[in-house]
């Protein structure tokens, strides 16, 4: 059956002058165009390019900090992270120390 239509295809594309090596016949396909992609630019995959930022000096809240504020708020959060992954690390560790005393 699908030989039939592939063969019937092939004779109308043949006598409209379209080879098969340049055109693919699909049986769902009605020729519409749905979107006409042609005018779309490419998204950078790869190496996608940085938004810009608004220019402003100050920052979001309104006020400069002083180094050592933002030392402090830098070694607080490397803190709070470390103590995070801290606690990970043990429920790990208990839940592998409880599956070794079940199994074992």
């Amino acid at each position: 059956m699908i030989g039939l239509y592939l063969r019937r295809a092939r004779r109308k594309l043949c006598e409209a002058g379209v080879s098969m090596a340049n055109k693919k016949v699909y049986d769902d396909d009605d020729g519409r165009t749905i979107v006409d992609m042609s005018d779309t630019e490419m998204m950078p995959l790869l190496f996608p390019r940085p938004k810009r930022r608004r220019e402003q000096t100050q920052s979001s809240s309104g006020q400069d900090l002083s180094r050592d504020d933002r030392r402090v708020i830098v070694f607080s959060a490397i803190g709070s992270a470390l103590l995070i992954g801290a606690i990970f690390v043990a429920a790990a560790a208990i839940v592998i120390a409880l599956m070794l005393w079940a199994w074992t």
